[in-house]
This record gives structure tokens, sequence and C-alpha cells, in this order.
């Protein structure tokens, strides 16, 4: 099958001999091509054409017109837009020069080439803008510096304005450390979102360092004084209190080219307004924001197993926690691992790096009996001894007595209130079990410590904080999604008050209704906990895995996940996330190198249901390395649980993000009669969802079969019918009326049969509202109705019923009735596989009837 680069140099001669790849990312490729009648190189940009469905290629389009009639020398010229097998593509200038990222690279701009690209910049936005574009994607990679000016390039993601509607439009792709908050959340993209991104950049260019929205504090130092607020303003969290628009940012930005800062010879001679210029430079300096307690590493003493040691560390950290404000946990250790192991021997300007006024240690020693030895350092170097604990009782005990010793010194308030953490069970057995989960956890044994987290819900029910950790190792186990029973709702009702933060704003996140709401619930607990890997990585899986309901690119969710490993090298699920996402964005390098870290991270294959390193390795190979696929799959094919492993892979289309590579690679191994039936039939399931990408829908029809008989399941042989039914309604190409017909009859088979009958009743319901069946729909949404309270009988049947509703035209009412879908599909109790695909794109096509195009766009 011919590449993408053989494609479009086929389909755009003789005009363009196209040469080379220049450059990709999460949304589109740019070449580099010779214009033949002009004799001059260009450079021709297109949308993925994975990512080419139509309104994409439809907003692409729009954009290259109006910028082809835009005439600006800080915008990038467009010449040509169209589209070409396939293809769609505009050309624009090629220009051999440096970007503004190749030029940071050697360190920060002079303030004054940093005023001038600012202003360039907006001269630019102030044109587009007009034009009712949005960019977008403003980050210094997509800034040129073509003879002393800036050049504004790269519209490829950028927003227009509906035909309708004026202004900007939603949707939010772009790059991570470049966007505006509402545009990350998935929320309504405008000017303002641009000019967000513009300060970003500016900071950038005069500190020579990145923005971190995240961090508690920005040194300003190395900007002009007059520019800080200028700057300040422009990266304001909400976007009404920004800069009106490119004009007044830019006109007020170059205003300060012509201010000279004098010397205050009034502050020489009148001494009393020294005291007041000293005070306005501590107001104005910035601090960091002081916490009352750091719960520093305890130590094990000869003798004594440091498992002991990190427990009581853990167990006391919940204790103090509802008294105190603490220091984050990973800050404390990264300290202590620097300054440790004797707090007696720290000073007083290594103590202050913390930014707590009391830092807590204690010693476990084996001095005739074990005791805890707790100290207190002052932020002022002095060492208080808070006493020892004996070690009699559970680890739950003992824990809640040093947190007493501790609290009563740091918060004396709360001595005669204290009664430690009201999470943490009293039962000792469930407090081991969960500490055992948590250490497999942390080592990537997430098959251990589903098990421990199981076995303390077992002594506790509960055990609110077992029942999170026990979701998070079941899904990163194998299948990436949560434990279906773990019903983190629950846990927030009875519990939520009590929980530490992170663990509070992360489970919100799981369950809350809307992708904004959970990315912005992520986003919080990543600015309170900006050391926390581990809410990095849930805020990027999130992106990577919702995202493209709502046009996040796979640029965009790798960022995070580069983030997220930044944080934390050895969180085994981010590092193997992050492998597959360069390899589906093609960049095959930056795999090999990530592919390292992912191996030595990943527990043994024992402790893991799906061992990924094997599977990672493949992957890179046969993307990147064609001529030694071949025997990369034998050697993989060899071991059973590799086999097994590669089939769920494949099924879930997680592997290449290439439907032709995916539907070849399936072929070939539904063919391979070493392999068990069940393991072919997920391959022929694999083969099926590639054909469906691809359009060749008679073929997966075809394929789902075979799977179905492969696999021996009612489950598989009631999905093969589904796709009969549902493909029609959820908008690919037609499926024939015999095929049709035949998943309707054996769909009728299945409302015979208690397990599955509600969700062929639903389906049925739907081909009955797509066909105009009024007694078909009604017989159905009856059937649906009977059922009891909170089952998927109900959610299924009212999603029916808003399909119908919408069929008539009540668009709004349609949307009002499937609101309260959108927490139960987060928690993954929609009902039925398809039924999270319906929602979502049926939504997306009321809110566009509506005319509400911007939430259409990214419709939750």
């Amino acid at each position: 099958m011919p590449s993408i680069l053989e494609r479009l140099r086929d389909a755009l001669r003789p005009d363009y001999d196209v040469e080379r790849e220049l450059a990709g990312g999460g949304m589109g490729i740019v070449f580099l091509a010779w214009d033949v009648p002009l004799d001059r190189r260009v450079a021709i940009k297109i949308i993925r054409p994975e990512l080419a469905t139509a309104r994409a290629a439809q907003r692409f389009l729009r954009e290259a017109r109006i910028l082809a009639n835009l005439s600006h020398p800080n915008v990038m010229p467009v010449h040509r837009a169209g589209e070409a097998d396939g293809l769609f593509y505009y050309v624009m200038d090629y220009f051999e020069s440096e970007t503004l990222a190749d030029r940071l690279r050697h360190g920060a701009l002079r303030a004054e080439e940093a005023r001038k690209v600012g202003r360039d910049l907006l001269d630019a936005l102030e044109a587009v803008h007009r034009h009712g574009v949005v960019h977008r994607d403003i980050k210094p990679s997509n800034i040129l510096l073509i003879e002393h000016r800036a050049v504004l390039a790269d519209f490829g993601i950028s927003g227009a304005p509906s035909d309708t509607t004026q202004g900007a439009t939603a949707g939010p792709a772009g790059t991570l450390g470049y966007m505006a908050p509402e545009q990350a959340a998935g929320g309504e993209v405008t000017p303002q979102s641009d000019l967000y991104a513009v300060g970003i950049v500016l900071y950038e260019a005069f500190t020579g360092r990145r923005w971190d929205a995240s961090a508690p504090g920005s040194d300003w130092s190395r900007i002009p004084r007059r520019i800080v607020p200028i700057l300040k303003r422009a990266l304001a969290r909400e976007p009404e209190r920004r800069w009106a628009d490119a004009a007044a940012f830019r006109r007020t930005l170059w205003h300060t080219r012509t201010t000279r800062y004098r010397r205050r010879t009034l502050l020489l001679t009148l001494s009393g307004l020294a005291v007041g210029v000293l005070a306005m430079m501590w107001i104005i300096t910035p601090r960091w924001e002081s916490r009352d307690l750091a719960v520093l590493p305890f130590t094990a003493g000869p003798g004594v197993d440091p498992s002991v040691a990190e427990d009581l560390t853990t167990l006391t950290r919940y204790n103090v926690d509802p008294y105190t404000r603490l220091v984050e946990e990973e800050e404390s250790l990264d300290w202590w691992q620097e300054h440790g192991p004797s707090i007696r021997l720290i000073g007083r300007r290594e103590i202050r790096q913390l930014r707590a006024r009391y830092l807590a240690h204690a010693t476990i020693t084996t001095h005739g009996d074990t005791q805890v030895t707790i100290e207190l350092l002052q932020r002022d170097g002095q060492v208080v001894t808070a006493g020892a604990v004996h070690l009699g009782g559970g680890p739950g005990d003992i824990a809640r007595r040093v947190g007493y010793r501790i609290t009563r010194i740091v918060q004396p308030d709360s001595e005669f209130t204290y009664e430690g953490s009201k999470v943490l069970p009293q039962k000792d057995d469930a407090l081991t079990a969960y500490l055992d989960g948590l250490r497999a956890f942390r080592r990537n044994a997430f098959q251990p410590a589903v098990e421990r987290f199981s076995a303390a819900l077992e002594r506790d029910s509960g055990f609110g904080l077992a029942r999170w950790w026990l979701s998070n190792a079941w899904r990163w186990r194998q299948t990436g999604m949560p434990h279906p029973a773990m019903d983190l709702q629950l846990v927030l009702d009875a519990q939520g008050a009590d929980l530490p933060e992170l663990e509070r704003l992360l489970m919100e996140a799981q369950v809350a209704g809307s992708l904004g709401r959970r990315l912005d619930l992520y986003r919080t607990a990543i600015e309170r906990y900006p050391r926390n890997a581990y809410a990095a990585f849930l805020y990027a899986d999130e992106l990577q895995s919702r995202g493209p309901y709502v046009g996040i690119s796979l640029q965009t969710s790798t960022e995070a996940l580069e983030a997220a490993v930044e944080k934390d090298s050895s969180l085994g699920p981010a590092l193997n996330h992050l492998v597959w996402a360069y390899i589906r964005l093609g960049y095959g390098d930056a795999a090999l190198r990530a592919l390292e870290p992912a191996t030595r991270a990943s527990a043994g294959r024992d402790e893991v249901k799906r061992y990924q390193p094997p599977l990672l390795a493949f992957a890179i190979t046969e993307r990147f390395f064609p001529d030694s696929a071949m025997i990369a799959r034998e050697v993989l094919l060899r071991d059973p649980a590799d086999r097994q492993a590669l089939g769920e892979v494949l099924r879930l289309a997680a592997m290449f993000g290439i439907a032709p590579t995916q539907a070849e690679l399936g072929l070939q191994l539904t063919q391979d009669r070493r392999l068990a039936p069940p393991f072919r039939g997920n391959f022929h399931e694999a083969r099926a969802l590639a054909l469906v990408g691809m359009g060749r829908i008679r073929e997966a029809l075809i394929h789902f079969d075979s799977a179905a008989v492969l696999l021996g399941t009612p489950e598989a042989r009631l999905q093969a019918a589904e796709w009969r039914l549902l493909l029609p309604i959820l908008g690919p190409p037609s499926v024939s009326p015999a095929e049709v017909a035949a998943g309707r009859s054996a769909l009728r088979a299945f409302t015979l049969d208690p397990a599955y009958a509600s969700r062929a009743v639903w389906a049925l319901g739907l081909d009955a509202v797509a066909d105009g069946d009024a007694r078909g729909f009604a017989r159905s949404a009856e059937l649906l109705q009977a059922a009891g309270d909170d089952t998927i009988a109900v959610r299924l049947g009212m999603l029916l019923e808003a399909v119908h509703r919408a069929s008539g035209g009540g668009f709004a009412e349609a949307l009002a009735h499937t609101s309260p879908l959108l927490p139960l599909d987060s928690a993954g109790r929609g009902g039925d596989p398809f039924a999270r695909a319906v929602l979502h794109m049926k939504r997306a096509e009321w809110l566009d009837s509506l005319e509400r195009f911007a939430a259409a766009d990214s419709a939750q």
C-alpha cells in the first residue's frame, strides 16, 4: 500500500514535485515540495488522513482560503488549497530560516528583541482575528524569524467562525504547554486564548524559561519591570481579565520601548522613603506559600525492616493531614534525599527551601524494645523533641499516636480534638493488606496490588482508599478501564469530606459528568500538587483516551505524558502510554529511547496480566523497521501469553493508529493455525475494526462473524449483530439491506436471553427510529422502561428516548434527556459498548442542529 508521501506525490503531479516530509504533529504533516510552474520550493501541509473528518476538512480548507486572501508581513502566505486523492492540503511559502524555538535553545532574547517579537506576533493576530480566525497553536516552533521579523505560521488546527456566528470556535487542539486554561479544558476558544499563548511565548523569550502555570509562583526577575504587569494581564486565568484584543496588547507592550529607567535621586536624600521602597519590594517580590508541616521519610535503624519506616511515614501523613497544611509528599522526599539523613545537621537556609514551619522526622530503633523517636525541626533551625512511641499494637494505632505527638506541637489548638485519620480502618489486617498493595502499585506490580487491595476490602468493605487504589490497579493491570464494581461516587458520598485532598480531587475527576469538568479537576490537582506524577498521568490519559471525542490531538496528550514521566521516570503506565503515543505519531527515535525505561520499570510477567515490553518492541519494529518485521512477529508469537496480548491490543485498535497496517497484521494472524481459536477470533476483530475505519464494511462484517464463531461467546455474537444495525446510525457507509435484515433477526433472538435482552431491544429500538417505525420504537421503549431503577435497561432506554425526540426535531429535549447519562458513561456504566459512541456522536449532531457550533465541536 502506498505511503502518504507517495499518495501526495502522485496526487499533486505535475504541478508539484513532493520531495520529503519536513515535520509531523498530532493533526497534520508538512512536506517539502518543488513548485514546478514557478520554479521554487514550497511547503505543503495536509491533515492526517485518519483525522480528516468532514468537519475538520471543511474547517481546514476554509481557513486556508481566508489566509490566502490575507496579505500581511507577519503571517505566512498561503497560495493554494484543495483536496487530492482524499488528502486535504494547502501550499505555503518555504523558508530556510530558524524558528523562535531554535533561537531560544541558545538562551533568552535581549529585551528589545523579545519586545519586537511580541509586536510582530500581535500585529499578525490583529489581522487574522479581524477575519474571524483563531490560531490556537501559538508556540515558538510555529514562529519563524525571517529577515528581522517574526512570522506566524502553521494555521493547520486554527479555528474559524461558523457561517452564522462571528468569533472563534472551540476545540481543544493545540500544544499543552502553550494552551489557555479554557482551551486545555475543552471549553470555548476565543482570541483571548491566543493572547494567553502570546503571553507564554513572551515570558519564555524574555527569560529563556518555560512558563509553568501549575507552579505556586513565577520568577519575573529577568523581565523589565514595566512589562511584567502587561504579561501578567495576558496570562490571567479568566479570559475576561486578559487584554480586550491583540491591538490593545500590542500598543501597550510597544509603548514601553520609550521608557528609560532613571536614577531615583530622591531616595538618596529622603531616607523616609527607603522604608517604603523596602516594603514595596517585599510586596512585589514573588513568595512561595508557607505550609505548616513537611513529613520527612522516617528512618529505619539497624535491624528494622525499611518497609516498616515506609509504611509508618505513609500512615503518619494520613493522620496529620486533617489538622495541618502539608508540604507535598514528593517535594519532602526529594528534599530529604538531598539533605538527609540527620535533621540536626541541616542549616536554616536549607530548611527554608521546604517553606514549612516544621519538619517532622522519626527514627525507628530497637534498644531493648522497639520504639519511634520523633523530632521536629523548626524554621529557625531549632530541634524540638516530640517524645517516643513504643511499637505496641498494630500499624494504625502506632501511626495515630505518632501523628498526635506531631500535631500537638504544630497545631496546639488541635491537641484535645485530635482523632487521627477518619478514612483509615480500625482493622490492622485491612490496613496491612492496603500498605502491601501500595508497595506493589509503586513498583508497577499491578496483579499483586489488585490482590492486596481486594484483601483489604474483604476485611473492611468501607475502606474507601482501598477501593480507590483497587480501581487504579485493576485499570493498569490490563484493561485500561477502572474496576467495574468500584463505584467511586459512593466513596465520595460517604467519606469525601475526610479524604486527603489529592485523592478526593482525583476521584471527583473520575466520576465527573463532563470532560470539561474532569479536565478542570485534574488541572486543579496538578496546580495544587505539581510534583505528583500520578495526577499528571491521569490527566494525560484522559486527554489521550477521551480527547479525540472533542478534537484534542494526540500530540497534545503526548506532551502531557512527557510531563508526567518527567516527574517520575519509573511510573510504568505513563511510560508504556508514551511509547505507544510515539509509535502512533511516527516518532521512531523517540519510541526507541522511551522503550528502555518502560522495560526497566515493568514488573515481572507474573505480576502484570499483560506484559508490555515485548509488545512495545514488536510495535516499534513493525512500524519503523519493516525489513525485520517478519522475524519480530515469529519471535513474539512463540510465547502464548504474548500472542494473546497482541490480539487484545490489536482488537482495541491501540497499536499503530494506522488502519491498513492493522488490517494486514490482523489478516496474517487469523491464518496462523498455531493459535487457539479465541486468539484468532481476537485477530478477526482487529482486522474488522481496521476495515471499518477504511470504509470496507462488507468485509468487516464477515470478520466480525468469524470472530463470533471463534470466540464462541454470546457477547461476540451480539456485537456482530449490533454492527449491522448501529453502523448506519453512527454514520459510516451504509450496510446492505440483506446484512441489516440478518442483524435484526439475530437481535430478535437475543431478546429472549435475559442476560442480553436489554441491549438487543435497545439496538432494535434505534433501528426502528432510524427506519421511521413508530410502533417498533414504542415496543422497545416500553420493554426498557419496565426494568427496575438504575439498571442497564433504564439507561439505554433514556438514550433511545433522546434519539427518538431528536428525530422529531426536539434537539434541546434530547440534550437535556441525555445529560444524566454523561456521568454514567464516564464511569463505564453506559450499558453497551456502542452506547458511548451513540451518546457523544448524537449529542454533537443535536448541538450542530441548534447552531451551537462551538459546543458541537467539543461535545461531551
